[in-house]
């Protein structure tokens, strides 16, 4: 009897302790740290962008390649900032993982992982699409929510930001990068300030206000 109590209640352990191990298996399985290919935006052919829209709620623009040179739509083709585009490209090309999460749609407002034009109110993102010649569509990103402190259900401390790429369905994304450069949206901040420099600045022509006072 007692060997027969013994080999019971090592079952029970057994059972319990599997229960436990699935248990945990399942309330980490959502998020989860990636080991392999961490880069979101894989393959990302950067020189075929020719065409950049950056829109949130309510501000948007639209960057545009002419020729060699690159133009804000919205200004009439005002020269842009070659220097700003080409870090944005290279940052979203370099782009990668620390974390991943699978997420259904119905759950992405709460991150701010919703494209402008795909929702209203709260839970709106700010997304990023990437074109190519003819408006061919390359890739898009919407950027989310910022987390820079510790968070409950991954149990770290990382810094950065939650995006979604529209490509990859129900998985979510947590990176490093802060995205400064295009939160808030800002259309000015896009423009190439030294297109007219003080310096060179010569002469006025005021033949056109001859009659004026």
């Amino acid at each position: 009897m007692k060997k027969n109590h013994l080999l019971i209640l090592l079952g029970i352990a057994v059972v319990v302790g599997l229960a436990g191990l699935y248990f945990y298996h399942s309330r980490s399985a959502g998020w989860r740290d990636t080991k392999t290919d961490r880069t979101i935006l894989q393959q990302l052919p950067i020189n075929d962008i020719t065409e950049i829209q950056i829109r949130s709620v309510p501000a948007s623009l639209t960057l545009e390649k002419k020729g060699n040179e690159w133009g804000v739509a919205e200004r009439s083709d005002y020269p842009a900032d070659f220097t700003k585009i080409r870090e944005l490209v290279q940052m979203l090309w370099e782009l990668k993982a620390g974390q991943e999460m699978q997420v259904g749609p119905s759950q992405l407002g709460r991150l701010n992982l919703i494209a402008p034009g795909q929702g209203t109110g709260t839970g709106i993102g700010i997304e990023i699409d990437l074109k190519g010649d003819q408006g061919k569509q390359i890739a898009s990103l919407v950027i989310g929510k910022s987390m820079d402190q510790s968070n409950a259900a991954t149990g770290s401390a990382a810094a950065g930001r939650f995006v979604y790429n529209p490509a990859v369905k129900d998985r979510v994304y947590l990176v490093s990068e802060s995205f400064y450069s295009i939160d808030p949206v800002s259309m000015g901040s896009w423009l190439d300030k030294s297109f007219i420099a003080p310096g060179e600045l010569k002469e006025i022509d005021q033949s056109a206000w001859s009659n004026n006072p």
